[in-house]
């Protein structure tokens, strides 16, 4: 539900490339928590039980305590930093990154647009970069379809 309390849908399904996965990586995450980590595995025999499970922890390693918008900020400024990315965007990096792969693998403003509930003005003002891609490579001499002006 949003601030506007309207019900809002989306959906995810797994990546082709498995080092690129969202699921995956969850999935991995998980493992580390229960497995390396030795949490406690919540109960899940009812619906209470999740409620109060938080998917990112806080610092303090409370499985029910919700992470600070601070610790999320910290976390990834220092892996950012470890990898060597250079960006002004931290935790909305993610959605910025999906804008531009979607529009650089052929989707449409209006698909994008729609997936990621922007309205036109923050999509691509904010998201994607400034200049129509398809229409620089038209003029260049490269057909117009997905790929055909990537060099192998």
């Amino acid at each position: 539900m949003n601030q506007s309390k309207k019900t809002q849908y989306s959906g995810a399904i797994k990546h082709k490339d498995v080092c690129l996965c969202a699921w995956g990586s969850i999935a991995f995450y998980f493992f580390y928590r229960f497995e390396v980590d030795q949490e406690s595995f919540p109960d899940l025999s009812s619906n209470a039980g999740r409620y109060d499970f938080k998917v990112l922890k806080s610092a303090k390693k409370d499985a029910k305590a919700k992470i600070t918008y601070a610790a999320q900020n910290a976390s990834i400024h220092r892996a950012f930093k470890k990898l060597g990315i250079n960006s002004s965007h931290t935790t909305d990096a993610g959605r910025g990154s999906g804008a531009r792969i979607a529009e650089l693998n052929g989707a449409f403003l209006d698909q994008i647009r729609r997936m990621g509930r922007w309205d036109s003005g923050s999509l691509e003002s904010r998201y994607l970069t400034h200049f129509n891609r398809e229409a620089i490579i038209i003029c260049n001499g490269f057909p117009g379809r997905k790929g055909g002006f990537w060099l192998r």
